[in-house]
């Protein structure tokens, strides 16, 4: 049991003093891209339009690079930001040589854009961006104006609730524009924000298919962005939100008036406070959980908006299933980022008398690796509370790959481990690898979703992506899966568990058609499933 510990801190100091061999290459503090951050009187109109006299004068940006290739984008992008007291402005100018090709369809709002031509602003309040990753909200705009958004932790769905911002799109003969107004009470702030990070993105999809980004280009660190500042904003105070509830129950096992109130606020330290009161789950919109066959249950997102605000932040669903807490009474919790730090705090009582407590603790050592903590645990059930600790790194090297590598213990009766291990790249033409290696004992948490128990499991990944500038095909790729869980202990000890093999392989054409075809052997002793996937475009 300590063995494993052990050996993740001797594996992260050497790795940490010597790179592991891998020739990191990292971006000098001085490439990073500064915006200036204009600030105006007059907000601009969103209405599709460019006229207003913000954009006049609003800070330009040019020059956007393929991610797949060390060149310009084919089809360039002007990026116009500005800000005034209570938002930031963006306008995107797309500009296509071939209007009559760009792709609109998704009508909803937090639809998939995959199909469509979209674009793209990531902002980082805390302006400190990491390797794979960091404090990003993204805001994307497809040239129907539908708007899709991510918050980083999650969020609930309820639009009132997580914030709203405006957008509108129009197609003209040149490419499309878009012009959006991003409030700034949607973000969790500092106390005092002096410039964000930013980076923006745009996508054509097949059978153009060109991505690209500003500032990052093939081979830089995947952590460089913009910095956009200085910024002179007023001392915010962030307005605490309502939501009460009044419902009136009719059924078998309860009946009568319901009524609840749920809060939140964003603290003047970049956390975000919330609680609960009684709270109404009954009318709240759940997953449609499909009817089909599997050996175990299965595990479902929560949508309550107590839990759904922020879920990043708290620890794995193998140790803390929020679905598993019924009939709350009472909750509250705190959850954010504060520099280096990540931080998630909760706390919850049921009608029955349970207590649920979750916590977890994030620090990034530097822009690479970082290092964790997660506790959760429900009273009253006979089980044991889950103890974890973590590392992860994601390391750049030079010609755009990224290595992804850690570790991490857990304790909740009996222990578990696993180190993990891959590669990865932007640029086509690469055979991509990922694996993982764990054990895990007698486990019974006692807030925690892990249905299967008591083995050893091996994991591996292999993906290849190409595509051609020219020629029928646009793009083909394959890719190879293995999963293999032989038990740990007990009469079976060394027996296998279960197998999975996953082989598949996609190709698209330039004129838009595609086929693609996957073969899944399932073995379970006494089962054998085998299932083959073919699909024409």
């Amino acid at each position: 049991m300590t063995r494993l510990p052990l050996f993740v801190g001797w594996l992260s100091l050497w790795l940490l003093t010597t790179g592991s061999g891998i020739e990191i290459y990292q971006v000098a503090l001085a490439e990073r891209p500064h915006i200036p951050a204009i600030k105006v009187n007059s907000p601009p109109k969103i209405d599709g339009d460019l006229n207003d006299e913000a954009w006049q004068t609003a800070a330009k940006v040019t020059g956007f690079w393929r991610t797949d290739r060390d060149q310009l984008a084919e089809e360039q992008t002007e990026v116009l930001i500005c800000y005034d007291d209570t938002a930031i402005y963006v306008a995107f100018i797309c500009h296509d040589s071939q209007p009559n090709l760009i792709r609109a369809q998704q009508r909803k709002r937090g639809g998939a854009f995959q199909s469509d031509d979209f674009i793209t602003i990531n902002i980082d309040p805390l302006n400190q961006p990491l390797v794979g990753g960091g404090n990003f909200y993204a805001f994307s705009v497809n040239p129907l104006g539908t708007q899709n958004e991510w918050v980083p932790g999650g969020a609930a769905e309820k639009i009132e609730w997580r914030g709203d911002w405006q957008a509108r799109a129009k197609i003209t003969e040149k490419g499309w524009q878009v012009e959006m107004a991003i409030p700034f009470r949607i973000f969790r702030l500092p106390r005092k924000p002096s410039a964000f990070a930013l980076w923006f993105s745009r996508s054509v999809p097949p059978p153009r298919l060109e991505d690209s980004t500003f500032p990052y280009r093939r081979g830089q660190a995947v952590s460089n962005t913009a910095e956009g500042g200085p910024l002179d904003l007023p001392k915010f105070k962030s307005p605490m939100l309502f939501m009460p509830s009044t419902s009136l129950l009719m059924g078998e096992a309860k009946r009568g008036i319901r009524t609840g109130l749920d809060a939140k606020q964003h603290l003047p330290n970049g956390l975000q406070w919330q609680m609960t009161l009684n709270p109404d789950f009954y009318n709240i919109e759940d997953v449609v959980e499909t009817i089909d066959f599997t050996y175990t249950s299965r595990f479902l997102p929560d949508r309550r908006p107590f839990f759904s605000e922020g879920w990043g932040y708290f620890p794995p669903p193998f140790m803390f299933y929020s679905r598993l807490v019924e009939d709350v009474l009472a909750g509250t919790k705190f959850f954010g980022r504060v520099g280096r730090t990540s931080v998630g705090i909760l706390g919850v009582y049921e009608t029955h008398s349970h207590l649920t407590l979750a916590s977890r603790l994030s620090y990034n050592l530097d822009k690479k690796w970082s290092v964790e903590g997660n506790y959760a645990h429900r009273t009253g059930t006979g089980r044991f509370p889950a103890y974890r600790l973590a590392l992860n790194g994601n390391i750049p090297s030079k010609n755009d790959w990224l290595w992804n590598l850690g570790g991490d213990w857990v304790y909740g009766g009996a222990d578990a481990w696993s180190l993990y291990f891959g590669r990865f790249s932007n640029t086509p033409g690469r055979l991509h690898f990922f694996l993982n290696y764990g054990e895990i004992g007698d486990y019974r948490p006692s807030i925690g979703f892990k249905p299967e128990v008591n083995f050893k499991e091996f994991i591996g990944n292999l993906a290849y992506f190409d595509r051609y500038e020219k020629g029928t095909v646009l793009y083909w790729g394959s890719f190879a899966f293995y999963h293999r869980r032989r038990f740990r202990g007990g009469l079976k000890k060394g027996q296998l568990l279960d197998q999975n093999e996953n082989l598949g392989a996609f190709v698209t054409g330039r004129k838009g058609w595609s086929i693609s075809s996957a073969y899944n052997k399932y073995r379970r002793p006494p089962f054998l499933d085998r299932t083959f996937h073919l699909g024409c475009l």
